[in-house]
């Protein structure tokens, strides 16, 4: 059972997808600045119990088989030798894990524990001060709030209590993410589809001018997300009520102009937390001279935790009113075949893509609750 305790966040599967089934890939690592020839794949994306117990991890080795029949439904649409259009409802069952795949595989890195513990960590500690301040019969009141506020208290959860909870988010939330439509890009240059070691990422070109709001939630409008499927191959999803441009003649994306390649794969230099993967020894300087260009752009995502005191409500100024987002990625995407007008902060307002999506999901959540 010992291939239960060297756990995966992103699984051996995946990486042979890109290798053709062998067993080694080659790594830049980012704090390093160097590249590793012929890794072994069984060392990769994995930590020690990184979920936990076995249980668990078993628990998910089973959702991969899921998520790897979704992916590869994929790969065989993307390379099809039929000269027929696809028929889409005929494979709608075979693909129509893909949301969930993309959530899931999104929830469970080791980046996303780091992007979200800080954060969370300081709403935790942010109640427990709330509760101490005003709760009746609380011994050391002023003792412990001044505890609080110099920093000698602290509330957290264990790092798999924390990846076990993203996870359950995501899945709870696949339903949010299924109004995006998707395409698959497929890749006729001489660069490769890189990836990092959490390769689905989240961005967002309509708000990309929005500093201080989050604008990557499964639900926001203008949402797109890249998930790369192998060296030749991306998924997209994408808001097509606000995008336009020539990815919309077809459910493939062909694309010619190595700018678009580098673009898609400088997402994945932004979005991983210490490794980047590519599947040929000839790609490494490529993959070096592209990492040499961004790495004093990239700045590490983590979910921010903060006060605001500068919105309005009903024409009032807030007071104590606390937000927590994730910021995009320090990076402007200018692909050739997405068009769009990013609009201005002073633009921005709230709103849901799918306002009957959330309402279904929160009659699904009462139900589970209530048994009714």
């Amino acid at each position: 059972m010992t291939e239960y305790l060297n756990q995966h966040f992103v699984p051996q599967f995946y990486f042979k997808l890109f290798t053709w089934g062998d067993r080694r890939i080659h790594v830049l690592l980012k704090k390093e600045h160097r590249i590793i020839i012929n890794a072994s794949i069984k060392g990769q994306c994995a930590r020690h119990k990184f979920y936990g117990n076995r249980k668990i991890e078993s628990l998910l080795s089973k959702l991969e088989v899921r998520q790897s029949i979704a992916i590869r439904k994929m790969l065989e649409l993307a390379w099809s030798e039929s000269s027929d259009p696809p028929n889409i409802p005929e494979i709608a069952s075979d693909i129509s894990g893909i949301w969930e795949a993309v959530l899931f595989q999104r929830a469970r890195t080791e980046l996303q524990i780091k992007k979200e513990s800080p954060a969370m960590e300081s709403m935790y500690l942010k109640a427990f001060e709330h509760y101490i301040e005003y709760a009746s019969n609380v011994e050391d009141r002023e003792q412990i709030l001044e505890d609080i506020s110099n920093g000698a208290i602290r509330i957290s959860s264990t790092p798999q209590n924390a990846v076990i909870r993203s996870i359950d988010t995501a899945f709870q939330n696949a339903l949010l993410l299924t109004d995006l439509n998707f395409y698959i890009i497929r890749n006729h240059t001489n660069y490769p589809f890189i990836f990092g070691d959490s390769p689905v990422v989240f961005y967002n070109t309509y708000y990309q001018n929005v500093k201080h709001r989050g604008v990557l939630g499964v639900q926001t409008p203008g949402l797109q997300v890249f998930y790369p499927l192998n060296s030749d191959t991306v998924l997209m999803l994408i808001d097509d009520q606000i995008y336009g441009g020539w990815y919309k003649q077809s459910l493939f994306v062909d694309l010619v102009e190595k700018s678009d390649v580098s673009q898609l794969n400088a997402l994945q230099l932004h979005h991983s937390y210490s490794s980047i993967y590519f599947a040929y020894e000839e790609d490494q300087e490529y993959v070096s001279e592209l990492w040499t260009a961004h790495k004093h752009r990239v700045i590490q995502p983590e979910v921010r935790y903060v006060k605001r005191d500068d919105w309005l409500i009903d024409g009032e100024p807030t007071e104590g009113l606390y937000q927590m987002y994730e910021p995009q990625l320090n990076i402007k995407l200018d692909l050739s075949f997405i068009e769009c007008e990013p609009i201005n902060e002073s633009e921005y307002k709230v709103r849901k893509r799918s306002p009957e999506l959330v309402e279904e999901l929160e009659k699904q959540i009462e139900k589970q609750e209530t048994g009714k």
